[in-house]
């Protein structure tokens, strides 16, 4: 609820089929396992926003493809738009303007914008070189604006031939169990 008080609750189940002790590096016993971060936010906001770095198939280019998702809690919103930046390790923009979709929110309580565009010759991302760019991207709305950042990589994995193959590159992995 928004026009008042709201009661928060955490039930932690003491005893679970899942408390046996099996992994043995390893115990999963009740209670909260990692830290519980709790914030609002203001109508609409940015939900959720995931990027993915692909590379097209000869690995010179880069392809960017972003999905945001803003939630609507209650009423009609109309004007909002979606805007993304890409930024390399030296701060600078990637694309000239940033890439922009416009939408509205008709009574439906999640919308869901997807973004995609290709990059000139990126740095390719790989252990040795984990070379990475900065994603912002920002809904702008009537009611003002909400940023979020994430880090993205330009990478191919694949399995060809019974290799695997990371940027068209042989990976040998050496481990055990």
């Amino acid at each position: 609820r928004f026009d008042g008080q709201n009661e928060l609750l955490a039930v932690v189940v003491q005893w679970s089929d899942a408390a046996f002790i099996e992994d043995q590096d390893m115990w999963w016993h009740a209670g909260l396992q990692r830290e519980v971060f709790l914030y609002a936010t203001g109508t609409p906001h940015l939900q959720d926003v995931f990027a993915r770095g692909d590379l097209t198939d000869d690995l010179r280019n880069g392809v960017l493809r972003i999905t945001a998702k803003a939630g609507f809690p209650g009423g009609d919103v109309a004007g909002c738009t979606l805007e993304a930046q890409l930024y390399d390790a030296r701060g600078k923009a990637v694309f000239r303007k940033p890439l922009r979709a416009d939408f509205s929110a008709p009574d439906f309580p999640r919308g869901e914008v997807s973004l995609e565009a290709e990059v000139a010759k990126p740095k390719l991302w790989s252990a040795e070189t984990p070379n990475l760019y900065t994603l912002v991207v920002t809904l702008k709305t009537p009611n003002g604006e909400e940023s979020s950042r994430c880090t993205v990589g330009f990478r191919k994995v694949e399995i060809r031939d019974r290799s695997l193959l990371i940027n068209g590159k042989r990976v040998l992995i050496k481990g055990m169990n």
